[in-house]
């Protein structure tokens, strides 16, 4: 859980230079495998000694840091969200303040709140989101009220099973959630379920081509957890394509107990949308629309 000082200071006038510094040391991290707080008259080093404090690194030897877990989680989501500040704050792809605007909108697998505070700022009248994550509700909560838009209405859920009523809502988006969801099926019945008739349904994936790219660029050698990982991902997809189903594997040191993961193509998650009321329809025009694995639907009347 989010410890209240760490929160306090994310919610404050420091919290953006934090961050900042978060994704510096993240950076450092990956590179050379710790993180080091620098001359100790240094704002660095203040800011290493602050993380210590907020028990987001471990000191192994002198001035030689490593993340905890909670801090190595904080740290990625303090990365995804400097990059959305450095990138203007802008809307995912596939999404537009026509879309938005004046309409009530359910991030399906919100993450950290980057996107429901995008969609806030560009006039939804109202935002939801889902996580599995009791931290990432936390921290979407804690982004509102940086950003300074109303905080969203947040629940711990599955995209399988959404705690919403029918119709509830104008606009569902998803991003990478049907990668990861344990019953594809499910999980599009469920997004169509509370979609209100003429509402609009956007969809972004990895898709197969994208896994074989990543598959190929791997070193296999001495990385065999994430190739076993890679390949099941394939064989699963072919699977799903062929018979609707998945399979699904347990797996410890993962985020969720039971993992389907799967990488449709657009071009099937098209043909299926019938099945669940839902019609793709053209996304010209509308940024990202060239991106493989991203999807627009309209719900039918």
């Amino acid at each position: 859980m989010i410890d209240p000082a760490l929160e306090q200071i994310l919610r404050g006038d420091e919290g953006e230079r934090f961050c900042f510094f978060l994704r510096e040391a993240y950076a450092e991290a990956k590179q050379v495998g710790h993180i080091s707080s620098g001359p100790s008259s240094s704002e660095r080093a203040r800011l290493v000694g602050l993380a210590k404090q907020l028990s987001l690194l471990d000191e192994v030897s002198p001035d030689v840091f490593r993340w905890t877990p909670v801090g190595y989680e904080l740290a990625n989501v303090a990365k995804e969200y400097c990059n959305w500040i450095e990138a203007g704050r802008t809307l995912p792809e596939g999404m537009t303040p026509g879309l938005i605007a004046g309409r009530r909108v359910l991030d399906v697998g919100c993450s950290f709140g980057r996107h429901l505070v995008s969609f806030a700022a560009n006039g939804a009248s109202a935002t939801y989101g889902i996580d599995l994550q009791e931290n990432y509700l936390r921290l979407s909560r804690i982004m509102a009220a940086r950003e300074r838009v109303p905080v969203p209405r947040l629940s711990r859920a599955v995209a399988e099973a959404l705690p919403f009523r029918d119709a509830q809502f104008d606009v569902v988006f998803s991003r990478l959630v049907l990668n990861y969801v344990t019953s594809v099926d499910r999980a599009l019945s469920e997004m169509s379920r509370v979609l209100a008739p003429g509402g609009r349904l956007i969809l972004r994936v990895d898709t197969l081509s994208d896994s074989l790219r990543v598959l190929m660029r791997m070193h296999w050698i001495g990385n065999m957890r994430s190739t076993i990982w890679q390949l099941f991902g394939i064989v699963n997809t072919l699977w799903l394509e062929a018979t609707g189903g998945q399979l699904s594997v347990s797996a410890r040191g993962r985020m969720y107990g039971q993992h389907s993961p799967t990488w449709p193509r657009d071009a099937w998650l098209r043909r299926q949308l019938p099945r669940y009321g839902l019609s793709p329809v053209d996304a010209a025009g509308i940024p990202g629309a060239s991106i493989p694995g991203l999807v627009h639907a309209i719900k039918n009347c």
